[in-house]
């Protein structure tokens, strides 16, 4: 099940974490933590461009979840002290975490809207629901893909090429193999990458001209990939029958 299970929610506290987990787990639905690894060290860079903990789950539990969390926080929204930082948000500011639940926790997006209450502003959860639809046609837009990689991976391919046609062999050749096989990769993220939506939903990351692209680097590589290892194995053999 585990290799089912996708990115629901991240955090830098692990007690917050494991709070949510339990809400979650107490409800009946089955989600798992996970540490991710700090890619800058904080006392040298002054911070971490990742979370520590993630919060994993079947896709189709995300509405689910979402729901049970915002039930959850909905009661402790009246107990929160005055100082807290969404009480100096402005009505615009508000409204854009309600626009954006998938960038706030469940307790700031039910404390935004008491805050709305309180300012004259109902939010109905029809409201909600066409909020949660506009967002969505964004994030789902698929990205245009990096033409950086797509300059790598075309150079590793030719590099291969200039090495096929290249006569003789040495025994650090085989690093060669190496290129068709990054270029492969690379054409295989742009033609199967995915991203989670908000309510589970998996939807391609690029566009479909970029995953024909993909699926293409993706062919010319294994045809590269394919060709490298009969040199090798040729070479290899005529190489020790001298």
């Amino acid at each position: 099940m585990s290799e089912q299970l996708a990115d629901f929610k991240s955090f830098q506290n692990e007690a917050i974490a494991i709070e949510f987990a339990e809400v979650l787990n107490t409800a009946g639905v089955y989600c798992k933590i996970s540490k991710t690894p700090r890619f800058l060290d904080t006392q040298n860079w002054g911070g971490s461009s990742t979370p520590d903990y993630l919060i994993r789950l079947l896709p189709e539990d995300f509405t689910k979840a979402n729901k049970l969390l915002e039930q959850h926080f909905d009661a402790s929204v009246n107990e929160i002290d005055k100082d807290y930082y969404l009480f100096s948000f402005s009505k615009d500011e508000l409204l854009d975490i309600l626009y954006k639940p998938d960038e706030w926790g469940p307790f700031d997006i039910q404390l935004a809207k008491k805050l709305l209450l309180d300012k004259g502003i109902k939010i109905t959860e029809e409201d909600l629901e066409k909020l949660k639809r506009e967002r969505k046609s964004v994030l789902e837009k698929p990205e245009a893909a990096s033409a950086f990689l797509y300059i790598i991976s075309w150079f590793f391919l030719l590099i291969s090429i200039l090495y096929l046609i290249r006569k003789g062999f040495r025994q650090e050749d085989f690093i060669v193999l190496l290129f068709p096989i990054s270029s492969f990769l690379i054409g295989r993220h742009f033609f199967r990458d995915k991203k989670i939506m908000p309510d589970g939903e998996a939807v391609f990351n690029y566009h479909e001209k970029d995953r024909k692209a993909g699926k293409v680097i993706m062919q010319v590589a294994l045809i590269v990939a394919f060709l490298c290892v009969t040199k090798f194995i040729l070479s290899g053999f005529i190489f020790s029958e001298e």
